[in-house]
């Protein structure tokens, strides 16, 4: 993914960096879920963008993206 290189950028929403915090998740976790993760749900459009639901077996990521070089993490949890 070319975002994930030096290529692109990601950002975080406040709301992804508070669900981060609460379920003890770091930048690297997320990253190592985009890089490795798996898509298997139809994208949602919801408030004017796309996003999808990236997972492992332990951790969700939702992501839109802002541009083909800007991606922004909505929201992040730790699978209970």
């Amino acid at each position: 993914m070319h975002i994930l290189r030096s290529e692109g950028r990601v950002t975080y929403s406040r709301h992804a960096r508070a669900e981060m915090a609460k379920d003890d998740l770091t930048e690297l976790d997320v990253t190592n879920v985009l890089r490795g993760g798996r898509i298997t749900e139809p994208a949602e459009q919801e408030k004017g963008t796309w996003r999808y639901r990236v997972h492992t077996h332990t951790i969700w990521v939702v992501v839109a993206f802002r541009s083909e070089t800007e991606l922004v993490v909505v929201t992040v949890w730790r699978k209970r």
